[in-house]
């Protein structure tokens, strides 16, 4: 699974919240907020990454802290 916003291959997270689902980071040098795959949706808390995939044409809703990304 290819992570929305940057394009890097999103890996499972050896941290115990996150050790579910494959996320992003971004790279080294390219840090963003964190990108969750839930199985058929992409879950951020970054409004900023929302918009910009929103933009991209994917479809984003706004659920609680956090938002839903649907491809």
């Amino acid at each position: 699974m290819e992570c929305p916003y940057c394009g890097r291959k999103m890996k499972i997270s050896k941290d115990l919240f996150f050790s579910l689902y494959p996320s992003c980071e971004g790279g080294f040098l390219h840090r963003h907020e964190v990108i969750l795959w839930c199985g058929d949706k992409f879950l951020t808390g970054s409004g900023g990454i929302a918009r910009e995939l929103a933009d991209r044409g994917h479809h984003v809703r706004k659920v609680g802290d956090e938002y839903d990304i649907i491809p």
